[in-house]
């Protein structure tokens, strides 16, 4: 009509490029505002929960909201720009008539003849305009598979949180209380508290590895006894799920470490003692382990490298299980003159269980996001979609079926793309879980890398829900649809 009218078409194309333009500005202030007050408050409360940190002081920061902003806007007038372009392209008469539905083609579902034979008519009828809509189909598909990666990354999050916790905790490490010495000869208070228990000896020193101009801070442990290390660390490759043997020429280093400096097995490394002795080892082996950094030298290598070891930590398997009776046990331990300190692993353990706790309200935000997404680009598609085949819908009606007919007719072809969607979005959500893990992670801090096949579960059957939610929303505009309005001819 605009064009009838003798506008021109760049005056065309700037009203509908401000009317978006717009849209988006606003949603840019609102998500702005959102990112930088809602998100570092609720990821600092969260970390709270396992450090000790100052007051949170937030900060706008321009570049990043002019980078965001600046892509958002750019993208949706981009996609404004090229809708108009094809429209402009075509007569005042032609813009005016209602666009004719496409045109039906053979899919590749009717080659399979047993299958296509015994389908209903409706039934084939929805795989025919499921293929027919190629762009319903990739909208579709591509919204709601970036619904389901967030939700998955976001399930997989606290799978991986829970590794740290569990696998950590009870898994790597068994023993479950460490005891720091200012002598190797046990006096009898600590002797009497070791009576009855198992435990070995260790070296231990906060040392750094040097490799190709990286050096990182990592905690040295030398066994006394090479052959027991085993019964209180439990060494394995996590990769290749295998017990990696410590024997008397043992260099092995955590697997977060190696993988920051760049190591293989066979490589050589070179470390700097607390005194500042430097001296080189070949790494024999890369361990599972996801808090702390550490390395494990056999007492031969390290004293030819850097002197008498003097035996400095306990490795206790106490199993005592209640905080009281642990809370005793420390004080007892404290009563020898040897004993320095002493700390049960279960303490440490609930730190990160007071952090994957806290992490819930963030996987909530996401999962909500991710909700978002998938609603409206649901909705506004299935509006589409409902607006563009009204008299096809019509008809429908007229030739006798239900409303509830008519609903499954539209609503069947968004439960099939919906599922693709999740079903690609699965395996998208699977990558962007490990891209998050990767870029969060840190030297002495390694996150699970494995997702629960619950989560994927839970992930498939949120996103399926949010549609469901759209169907309901969207039932109401299907009945009411005219239909002698909409079979009505425009000429």
């Amino acid at each position: 009509t605009l064009k009838a009218l003798g506008y021109r078409r760049s005056t065309i194309m700037r009203k509908y490029l401000i009317y978006c333009g717009l849209a988006t500005v606003i949603g840019c202030i609102v998500g702005t505002l959102v990112g930088f007050q809602l998100f570092p408050t609720v990821i600092n409360n969260a970390y709270q929960s396992l450090y000790v940190l100052p007051p949170l002081i937030i900060q706008f920061k321009w570049e990043y909201a002019l980078i965001s902003c600046s892509l958002e806007i750019a993208c949706t007038l981009l996609a404004t720009w090229a809708a108009c372009r094809h429209s402009l392209r075509e007569k005042p008469a032609m813009l005016m008539v209602p666009r004719a539905p496409k045109a039906g083609k053979r899919i590749l579902l009717e080659r399979i003849k047993p299958l296509w034979s015994r389908l209903s008519f409706t039934h084939k009828a929805t795989c025919r305009n499921v293929f027919r809509y190629k762009k319903h189909l990739f909208m579709t598909v591509l919204g709601i598979a970036g619904c389901t990666a967030l939700i998955v990354a976001a399930f997989g999050l606290n799978d991986s949180m829970k590794t740290i916790a569990q696998t950590q905790f009870e898994d790597v490490l068994q023993y479950d209380l460490k005891i720091n010495l200012n002598d190797y000869e046990l006096d009898a208070p600590l002797e009497t508290f070791l009576q009855d228990k198992n435990y070995t000896l260790l070296y231990s020193e906060s040392a750094t590895i040097e490799s190709d101009e990286q050096s990182y801070s990592v905690t040295l442990y030398v066994p006394q006894d090479a052959s027991s290390l085993g019964q209180f660390v439990h060494l394995r490759d996590r990769k290749e799920k295998r017990d990696l043997a410590f024997g008397e020429s043992s260099v092995i280093l955590t697997e977060k470490l190696a993988e920051t400096l760049d190591l293989r097995v066979g490589e050589a490394f070179t470390v700097e003692s607390s005194d500042g002795t430097q001296a080189q080892f070949t790494l024999s082996g890369i361990t599972e382990n996801y808090a702390g950094s550490y390395l494990y030298l056999n007492v031969e290598e390290y004293e030819q490298a850097f002197g008498e070891a003097d035996y400095n930590t306990l490795f206790v398997q106490s199993g005592i299980t209640e905080t009281a009776e642990q809370d005793a046990a420390v004080t007892e331990i404290l009563q020898s003159e040897v004993a320095d300190g002493a700390e049960f692993t279960s303490q440490t353990k609930q730190s990160y269980d007071n952090l994957l706790s806290s992490i819930g309200f963030v996987i909530l935000v996401l999962i909500l996001s991710a909700g978002g997404l998938a609603v409206i680009v649901l909705y506004n598609l299935t509006n589409i979609n409902i607006n563009e085949r009204a008299k096809e819908l019509a008809t429908l009606r007229v030739l006798g079926y239900h409303h509830r007919e008519v609903a499954g007719y539209i609503f069947r072809e968004i439960g099939i793309l919906s599922v693709l969607g999740t079903l690609v979005g699965l395996l998208f959500g699977k990558l962007l879980h490990h891209y998050v893990i990767l870029t969060a992670e840190s030297v002495d801090m390694m996150f699970g890398r494995s997702i629960s096949p619950w989560s994927f579960l839970w992930a498939f059957l949120i996103t399926i829900a949010f549609s469901v939610v759209v169907d309901l929303l969207m039932l109401i505009r299907l009945r009411r649809i005219q239909m002698v309005e909409s079979m009505k001819a425009v000429d």
